[in-house]
């Protein structure tokens, strides 16, 4: 995992881990992006902002997606207002729709940011539920 990562991820240690966000687009092997509860960000820039996941991709927008993750296991994302937009695909579909308000994500569900980036949505299924 790469600095920026370690960062991102050792200044979220107070937050209860609620899952992940998985890109194999980025890496062959996958590129693992933790969901904590919480308001987060994605982003094509870095900052010091803890709540930052920072991807680079010319068509990411900054700031991009806002993510926010309850105690309850529940994620919620949502586009601000983003140049190429996001989008979501349902795990029980293989149709993308666009993401234009806030809107659940649920485990194993895809979300796309921009133009090329996609993450595989993966819940951990909590006690909360």
């Amino acid at each position: 995992m790469n600095t920026q990562m370690d960062s991102y991820n050792s200044s979220l240690s107070e937050n209860r881990l609620v899952g992940w966000l998985v890109s194999y687009g980025l890496d062959d092997l996958g590129v693992a992006y933790e969901i904590r509860t919480g308001r987060s960000f994605i982003s094509n820039k870095q900052s010091s902002q803890a709540r930052m996941l920072a991807v680079v991709d010319s068509s990411i927008s900054s700031p991009h997606l806002a993510l926010k993750a309850s105690a309850r296991n529940k994620v919620m994302v949502q586009d601000i207002f983003s140049d190429h937009g996001s989008f979501i695909t349902r795990a029980d579909n293989n149709r993308e729709y666009p993401i234009t308000g806030p809107t659940e994500i649920k485990h194993g569900d895809w979300v796309r940011v921009g133009q090329n980036v996609r993450f595989q949505v993966c819940i951990i299924d909590g006690s909360g539920r």
